[in-house]
């Protein structure tokens, strides 16, 4: 085995196995030590998984050998092959117009004396011309790539100076006209809508701004019987907050559609606010009964005790008139839902 054979790609290969000791690449690249490998064979590029390693993770192999092969190296805006106009400007060359000329003078000589050295002598002049075609081809595009290194990384550099590092070109160019922007934004919404599975709907209805409840009565509250009277002033004989529940116990009990509770007014470990409050709507008490109460296996208000969700719905619907089992959109249940106290 050749040591030249292990450069690159296939000392590091060797370097990085478990199953060669450093004794064994020395001896197998046939070297005294290491220093020269380190030297002349091991890649001055760094793979390894920093970050893993750091973070104390296994390091991902695949994804940093995909990070760091050549390919991802590659500037994609180089030059690779010529224009027709380049290619063109190659069929002037005085080494190529040359070549067709001896080939030509031959072929005329063909003509006069087709012998086989003759023919032998025009294919040899006509593998020399494209000979001299690819050449030119080569030194030309080699030219070309030398000239792009050089312009574009200046190009670059200037670019990064002044904070405007993206090719912006192409933008600038659709930008111009309000109908060409119009139909590049056109394009984009196409394409994204290509990963859509589902039409998106309009805006979802917004809920009223309510104000945030407080241990304090509200205005609603602090006024019995068209009277307002303040929240300091307490009766002797009853209290303000008794006369509160009075009020909402004897609403519950007579409204067709009632706009309270009543799980939350017989709840005595709830504030009082709680327990008399008041929704806007009748179906507002509904989607408020279902998201809270449906897992309750007691009645507060009547102190009875039902055995699962399906009773306590009967219970609320017969006694309590809240209907939850049907629609309450339904044409049966249709009508105005604002009941006065």
């Amino acid at each position: 085995m050749f040591a030249y054979r292990m450069r690159y790609r296939g000392g590091k290969m060797l370097n990085n196995s478990d199953a060669v000791s450093e004794a064994q690449q020395n001896l197998i690249i046939k070297h005294t030590d290491s220093r020269t490998f380190l030297k002349h064979y091991l890649p001055r590029y760094v793979d390894t998984d920093m970050q893993s390693v750091m973070n104390g993770r296994e390091s991902n192999v695949s994804l940093i050998r995909a990070i760091t092969r050549i390919s991802r190296w590659i500037d994609t805006r180089r030059p690779r092959h010529l224009t027709t106009e380049q290619r063109a400007s190659i069929r002037e060359h005085l080494e190529y117009v040359e070549a067709v000329r001896r080939l030509d003078e031959q072929v005329d000589v063909c003509i006069y004396d087709p012998s086989e050295q003759m023919q032998s002598r025009r294919n040899k002049l006509a593998r020399e011309k494209l000979n001299t075609s690819g050449r030119l081809e080569r030194v030309l595009r080699q030219k070309i790539r030398e000239g792009f290194d050089r312009k574009q990384a200046n190009i670059d550099i200037k670019r990064q100076l002044f904070g405007a590092a993206i090719n912006d070109e192409e933008a600038k160019d659709a930008l111009r006209t309000d109908k060409a922007e119009w139909q590049r934004r056109n394009a984009a919404v196409v394409a994204i809508s290509q990963y859509c599975c589902h039409l998106e709907g309009g805006l979802l209805r917004r809920r009223r701004k309510r104000s945030a409840p407080t241990d304090e009565p509200d205005e609603e509250q602090t006024t019995i019987e068209g009277k307002t009277t303040k929240t300091t002033s307490v009766s002797p004989e009853r209290s303000q907050e008794e006369l509160l529940l009075e009020k909402a116990g004897k609403y519950i009990r007579k409204a067709k559609k009632p706009r309270r509770c009543f799980q939350c007014y017989g709840d005595t470990q709830l504030p009082i606010y709680r327990r008399t409050q008041k929704y806007s709507e009748y179906k507002s008490t509904l989607r408020h009964f279902r998201e809270k109460h449906l897992k309750d296996r007691k009645c507060h208000m009547c102190s009875e005790d039902v055995l699962h969700e399906m009773h306590l719905r009967r219970h609320a619907e017969d006694v309590h008139r809240l209907v939850t089992n049907r629609n309450y959109y339904s044409k049966e249940e249709s009508g105005s839902d604002i009941d006065t106290d």
